[in-house]
């Protein structure tokens, strides 16, 4: 959330989710040897609960399937209960945990 997002842009690391061309999220996926790291994946408020969450994860899975990684890392607060019920529920398991800027 910290992150300054216009050189992801101009990398190509940020992507839109839109819906009756609405932006409705964002994903930021980052390439690293060996994995790609979802960074970040928001949704506006309103936008919560409607299944685009999942649809951005999606994305970042066939978007990683097709540069060849195997693996897809992401980072959540210990606090969101309901991320982390989502990510196991699509199928991601917790390898471990750390505090990182203050954050659990």
């Amino acid at each position: 959330m910290l992150d300054y997002y216009l050189p992801l842009i101009i990398d190509g690391n940020v992507f839109c989710g839109e819906f009756c061309e609405e932006i409705v999220g964002v994903l930021v996926l980052k390439d690293f040897d060996g994995y790609m790291l979802l960074d970040n994946v928001a949704l506006l408020s309103e936008s919560q609960g409607k299944g685009f969450g999942k649809q951005l994860i999606a994305f970042a899975e066939h978007y990683s399937s097709e540069y060849n990684y195997n693996e897809i890392r992401l980072y959540t607060n210990i606090k969101m209960t309901e991320n982390i019920k989502l990510y196991q529920k699509l199928g991601y398991s917790e390898y471990s945990r750390k505090e990182e800027n203050g954050f659990e």
